[in-house]
């Protein structure tokens, strides 16, 4: 049986990757051979080679330690798993660590208690014992400076880089600069821009007229457009990727980390809520936490108009609206079918237990509402359920605030800009106030001079300039108010707009749903459906409780497939009583029309 050889860990590290392409790896390996070669031949010393590798990984964070091979073996240490005798075979000091001289002494040191040698390979072999450091103050005193050179030098290319950094952006914000870094996807940046030239040409948009260097089109600008559209007008990120990896025609973002070359609702969420694609750019710095791993952190404001806008803020705007309504509530894109079969996704509730009520399908045109919880037999004894095509037209009817022409393409649009118009028309008033009361204080003041009387004519063109922006925007106001109103006229009442629901097929009808349930989603909070039994006329019937966001309450009453009742209250419950009661009323309205219709 042949003995048991000592262990070498041959510990490799560099940080960039760069240095991976490059000779460093190769260079660290043959060095580590040559040595375990030379003891074999000289003094017939045999180890078995065991590779630590950190590659990529920094030795001036200390994230090599934290989390990286080299943590791992001192781990191994710690629990007695590396035998003494043990050789750790290092390039050189700044290999193991470039960790400031305290830290860097304390991490020499636990290995070397461990009884494992540090072999150093760089000039000479240097082999570093516990022994040699306690007793040869030579060893400490060059292994002393190794340490300070690493940490030093470390520490001197941080400084270069931050002030660089800094510098760059100091310029960029004046106009004049360009921060080193990545470039957004739809983007290049061109390598021939210099500060002499203009601020517009140092990046190219990959637009309609790019080509790269295989002389292919590639329109990533194109692409993202469409998604935000996609997404402005109500579609979920699931339906976005499929409907825009079946595209053909438009660009695929194939690379190394991702080989399929198809859109990723990943992507797709991160693009939609960058705001590059307006233009700004948010400088950040690189810190370490205690544990190592890299913190981000933004530094100063964002830098406004540093890249090519590809997209129109009041667009991006509306999509990051859609996000925020969507943050409290999912499915909103359509469904995972795409279909967008449930209008009411996520709304309407069980009144017994408060779960979810699921859209059941079964292929007989006939699709239920029926309660969640107990479908999957949990706890909820509701079994009951209610026709689907029965709810939906009644619930649209007595949907409150729901316009018609809400759900027409480019309605969003139109109302995102009047509320952003009237907004600024609010923030013009404002300003107008202030110059106003400033051109009154000058005017009481022109005695004191040719300062005063040209900052009164400043302020009186900054007046006129303002009154022209109101009276823009008080114009534009008009027209958008003028265009819903023209809108809405082309579908006069909900009745054509369940009919042209029913009418509508194709993407047509998906699109007009999806958009439709975008709506209802910001109108209503939830809807309770009930079943009851009446039992002194022997009959059920079931209600619809809509709660809607402003507060008020309406409720529904169905008997036999039918509408009975619609009782509204504003601002508190409604109970069975109010229901007794309104029930009563419409019998009442009944019988008095019954009544007189036969008299006459």
């Amino acid at each position: 049986m042949e003995p048991i050889k000592p262990k070498a860990y041959s510990y490799i590290r560099f940080s960039t990757p760069e240095q991976a392409e490059g000779d460093s790896e190769r260079r660290q390996i043959e060095a580590t051979n040559k040595y375990l070669k030379h003891l074999k031949e000289e003094d017939g010393k045999e180890f078995e080679l065991v590779p630590l590798r950190d590659l990529g990984v920094s030795g001036y964070s200390g994230k090599h330690i934290k989390h990286g091979e080299l943590g791992k073996f001192l781990d191994k240490i710690d629990k007695g798993q590396i035998p003494s005798g043990s050789l750790l075979i290092i390039e050189s000091v700044d290999r193991l660590t470039r960790l400031k001289q305290s830290e860097a002494q304390k991490l020499f040191i636990q290995i070397l208690e461990a009884g494992v040698t540090i072999v150093v390979l760089d000039s000479t072999a240097q082999e570093i014992t516990l022994h040699k450091f306690n007793n040869d103050a030579g060893v400490i005193y060059r292994l002393v400076g190794e340490i300070q050179r690493a940490y030093t030098e470390s520490k001197r290319k941080s400084e270069l880089i931050t002030d660089k950094r800094e510098q760059e952006r100091k310029r960029a914000r004046e106009g004049n600069g360009k921060i080193s870094g990545m470039t957004p996807m739809w983007l290049e940046n061109n390598k021939d821009w210099d500060e002499s030239k203009s601020r517009d040409e140092r990046f190219i948009v990959k637009d309609e007229n790019y080509k790269n260097k295989k002389g292919e089109p590639e329109n990533v600008v194109g692409a993202i457009r469409l998604m935000f559209q996609m997404k402005a007008n109500g579609k979920g990120t699931y339906r976005i990727e499929r409907e825009l990896n079946q595209m053909e025609g438009i660009y695929f973002p194939k690379g190394k980390r991702n080989k399929s070359g198809r859109w990723r609702r990943s992507t797709i969420n991160r693009y939609l809520k960058d705001r590059r694609v307006l233009g700004e750019y948010q400088p950040h710095t690189n810190s370490f936490k205690e544990d190592g791993t890299r913190k981000r952190e933004p530094v100063g404001k964002p830098i406004k108009n540093y890249f090519p806008p590809i997209i129109d803020k009041k667009l991006f705007d509306r999509v990051q609206s859609v996000f925020e309504i969507n943050r409290k509530k999912s499915g909103r894109g359509g469904g995972k079918t795409g279909k967008a079969k449930n209008l009411f996704v996520h709304l309407v509730k069980c009144a017994a237990c408060g779960d979810s009520m699921r859209y059941i399908d079964k292929g007989d045109n006939r699709p239920k509402l029926r309660c969640d919880d107990n479908t999957r037999n949990l706890n909820c004894t509701e079994d009951r359920k209610i026709r689907y095509d029965i709810v939906e037209p009644i619930l649209l009817r007595y949907c409150k605030g729901l316009d018609p022409s809400d759900i027409l393409p480019g309605n969003e649009a139109r109302e995102t800009e009047l509320v952003t118009a009237q907004k600024e028309l609010q923030e013009v008033d404002g300003e107008l106030t202030q110059v106003e009361k400033g051109l009154e204080n000058l005017l009481d003041n022109m005695e004191l001079g040719e300062e005063v009387k040209n900052r009164y004519k400043e302020r009186k063109e900054q007046k006129e300039d303002l009154e022209k922006r109101k009276s823009d925007l008080e114009s534009r106001i008009n027209e958008l108010t003028n265009s819903a109103q023209h809108t809405s006229q082309r579908l006069k009442d909900i009745s054509d707009l369940i009919e042209r629901l029913s009418n509508a097929e194709g993407q047509e009808r998906i699109n007009l749903r999806v958009a439709l349930r975008s709506k209802l989603q910001r109108l209503i909070d939830q809807i309770q459906v009930g079943f009851w039994v009446e039992e002194e006329e022997g009959y059920t019937y079931t209600t619809l409780e809509i709660q809607f966001r402003d507060d008020v309450r309406r409720t529904l009453v169905i008997i036999n497939d039918q509408l009975d009742s619609v009782l509204t209250i504003e601002g508190g419950d409604v109970t069975l009583e109010d229901i007794a009661r309104e029930r009563q009323r419409v019998a009442d309205r009944k019988i008095k029309i019954r009544a007189q219709k036969s008299s006459s």
